[in-house]
């Protein structure tokens, strides 16, 4: 959480100020910046397509290792180079960004017991962007203080820096995707229920128990009517 607040707030300063001033400055004017944000936007979009499918083993080291990529943007408009090199740095930027918002947001919900999720999200998002105010108000000072290059490196070291740091502790290196367990035991689980079809065992699945309780419940309902009017005749007789 301490490194993605730092992260956010450095891409604050370069998306809501630096990058803005660089391309009124020197590539051009609003359009240029327009066509550079885009990029980005763009690069979110698509990267949510292989998001959807993607399995990784190991989630927090993935991803963590994909914030580095965000580093591209302050080191391109630092140079800066041609609008258009930008722009593609900004869509990978995007791309691989979108990916590990999925993964954090697929292993937070699948490593948090679910009556802490909603308690530990709150505290997640408002580490990450709690400072992030902070980034653009200094943003601003260091370029009236060194210059936009100068500024712009050390908006990329506050990316790299902290997020190499994560890369070191080993519980984020060695985090598992409990969804890929939850997917190979429901494989062996198919794979079981059909093998025991075939053969002469017999394998009760958790989709048996529900066809069954579904049967039996329109069994009994069928039954139900019958014995109430059982009932009805046999009660007056108890009277007499």
């Amino acid at each position: 959480m301490l490194q993605f607040s730092f992260v956010v707030a450095a891409l604050d300063a370069v998306f809501g100020l630096l990058g803005p001033v660089v391309a009124i400055s020197h590539l051009g004017g609003a359009i240029s910046w327009g066509i550079i944000s885009a990029g980005f936007g763009l690069g979110t979009l698509c990267g949510g397509i292989p998001a959807i499918k993607i399995r990784i083993e190991r989630p927090m080291f993935v991803g963590s290792f994909l914030v580095l990529f965000f580093a591209i943007d302050p080191l391109l408009l630092a140079v800066p180079l041609d609008v258009w090199m930008i722009t593609a740095g900004t869509f990978i930027g995007g791309f691989l960004g979108q990916i590990f918002g999925v993964l954090w947001s697929t292993t937070l919900q699948t490593q948090i017991p679910p009556e802490m999720l909603s308690r530990v999200s709150a505290y997640d998002h408002l580490g990450s962007i709690g400072i992030a105010p902070l980034g653009i108000v200094l943003g601003g000072y260091l370029y009236e203080l060194i210059g936009f290059r100068d500024t712009l490196l050390l908006c990329a070291a506050f990316v790299i820096v902290p997020t190499l740091l994560v890369l070191c502790v080993r519980e984020v290196r060695g985090a598992q995707n409990n969804l890929l367990g939850l997917t190979k035991l429901r494989s062996d689980s198919q794979q079981g229920h059909l093998k025991g079809n075939n053969d002469t065992g017999c394998i009760f699945t958790i989709g048996d128990a529900q066809r069954t309780a579904m049967e039996f419940s329109d069994h009994t309902s069928d039954i139900e009517p019958q014995s109430q009017m059982a009932t009805s005749l046999v009660v007056p007789h108890a009277h007499h």
